[in-house]
């Protein structure tokens, strides 16, 4: 990989990290503001008639929901900045599956892969 391309996928790798890292920021004030300890009025099931009942059910669907973004956010972070490790020690765009070369085109999909597509779709079929 020549300096240009290097810096290219660094300033993406950043890019991405920084977007990222916004919008992880931005679910957990979001999962913060959702409201799911308002108790009941009783303990019917959640219905139209019930509207606390109904708000805390979604309330906590929404925060649940939330939680699992933030989940997969924080992979895909982790993932850039493994990415960013490699690049730096110049052993980015190399398959760890089968050492060989990542095409660009598979780089700029996917920036921070640790897998050629081929690898990829292999593990994710098992």
């Amino acid at each position: 990989m020549n300096c240009q391309d290097k810096e290219m996928y660094w300033r993406l790798l950043l890019t991405l990290r920084a977007q990222l890292r916004s919008e992880v920021s931005i679910l957990l004030d979001a999962a913060l503001d959702v409201d799911v300890t308002a108790p009941p009025p009783d303990p019917c099931d959640t219905c139209d008639a019930c509207p606390a009942t109904r708000r805390t059910s979604v309330a906590r669907t929404w925060r649940d929901f939330i939680e699992r973004l933030i989940d997969r956010k924080g992979a895909m972070l982790c993932q850039v900045e493994n990415a960013l490790a490699q690049l730096a020690e110049d052993a980015y765009g190399i398959c760890q599956e089968c050492q060989s070369p990542i095409p660009d085109d598979w780089l700029l999909t996917i920036p921070y892969t640790m897998l050629c597509a081929a690898c990829h779709s292999r593990q994710t079929v098992t």
